[in-house]
């Protein structure tokens, strides 16, 4: 099996977040019902609804006019015939919505795919910063 769709897929994820305010290419990317959940600094979220408000609305779009993350490690996936499991490193510059300063975070982030209906879904996410 081919890891690319599990690359593309990462690519898309860091777009959906560069993009946020595009939400259409984060509901592409999500299984968008009450399954998915995501673990990251400022909290936890489960359920569609949740990540798209919370961490893409209220987050990724509330507290930051621009977004560039970047991978900065080569993906390591672990590929199964119905999941698929995505482990990098990553950094993050932004500009804040509240005084236009800068800021720039590292981090490492896991992410699990399932297989819906043929096409390779985000169902999970976890990140954390790197000190």
């Amino acid at each position: 099996m081919s890891d690319a769709p599990i690359l593309q897929a990462l690519e898309r994820y860091i777009q959906s977040i560069n993009h946020a305010e595009d939400i259409s290419l984060a509901e592409a990317l999500w299984l968008c019902d009450d399954t998915p959940s995501m673990i990251f600094p400022l909290g936890k979220e489960n359920g569609w609804n949740n990540i798209k408000n919370n961490f893409y609305g209220a987050v990724m779009c509330g507290r930051f006019s621009s977004r560039n993350l970047q991978m900065i490690s080569k993906p390591e996936i672990q590929l199964f015939e119905n999941f698929a499991l995505a482990r990098f490193d990553w950094e993050f510059h932004a500009i804040t919505r509240a005084d236009s300063s800068e800021r720039e975070t590292r981090g490492r982030e896991s992410q699990v795919y399932i297989k819906s209906d043929g096409a390779w879904k985000l169902l999970h996410v976890h990140y954390s910063q790197l000190k």
